[in-house]
Formats: structure tokens, C-alpha cells, sequence
């Protein structure tokens, strides 16, 4: 499995990629809108944990054309913005999971869990 992640802050994204890579889940990290549709690579990744707020727009904006790409990639949305507005907001754009900030390793194990066996 391969995991995207597209978050501005540097540290989030090693933090998540650590914690994926231990799932055995190959990660490729991306700091902006423009460079998280650059990178991603639609017959290769299954997962995309999407932050809202980026340097260049808003997260949220580019999952329809995401999934336009690839309808079966999983969004997870990551956010220091954890309202049930933002939740919402989310979930009508396509996301299939919310994952607060901060957020720890047991949150990631249990939503790629969660991602991985649907039932």
C-alpha cells in the first residue's frame, strides 16, 4: 500500500510517514496543493492524508479532482480545525475519515485500520 501525504508542516509529515512506514505502508509527502496533484500518482496510491489549511488554498478544494483520478483513493483529512463543521465539510467533499491535530500513532493504526478492513 502507499500512503500521500500533503501537509505544509514538516514535521507533521515525518511524524506521519514514520508512523505509516511502521505499517508498512510506503509514504510519498507533499507541502502544497499544487505539489500534492503533482505527486499523486493515481494507480499507485490508495491512501491521502490531506491537510485543510495549505500555503496555497484550501485542502478540501482539490478532492473532486482527486477522485476524479482515482474514485477508490481514501482521503483522511488532518486538521488542527476540529469541528463538526469542518468534519462535515469534509465528509460532503468525499473524505472517507477526519483525523484531528494532534493526533497520535494509536489514531493512525485504528483509521488505516478502519480504511483497510471496511467491515
Amino acid at each position: 500500500m502507499k500512503a500521500l501525504i500533503v501537509d505544509d508542516e514538516q514535521e507533521i509529515c515525518m511524524l506521519l510517514a514514520y508512523q505509516l512506514n511502521k505499517l508498512g505502508i510506503d509514504t510519498t509527502k507533499a507541502h502544497t496543493i499544487a505539489e500534492g496533484l503533482s505527486a499523486f500518482k493515481p494507480k499507485e496510491h490508495q491512501l491521502i492524508f490531506l491537510d485543510i489549511n495549505l500555503p496555497d488554498g484550501n485542502g478540501l478544494d482539490i478532492i473532486p479532482a482527486l477522485k476524479l483520478k482515482n474514485e477508490a483513493v481514501k482521503i483522511i483529512v488532518i486538521s488542527a480545525y476540529d469541528t463538526k463543521t469542518e468534519h462535515s465539510k469534509a465528509y460532503e467533499m468525499g473524505a472517507h475519515q477526519f483525523l484531528g491535530k494532534p493526533f497520535s500513532k494509536q489514531m493512525i493504526v485504528e483509521i488505516v485500520t478502519k480504511i483497510s478492513n471496511p467491515n
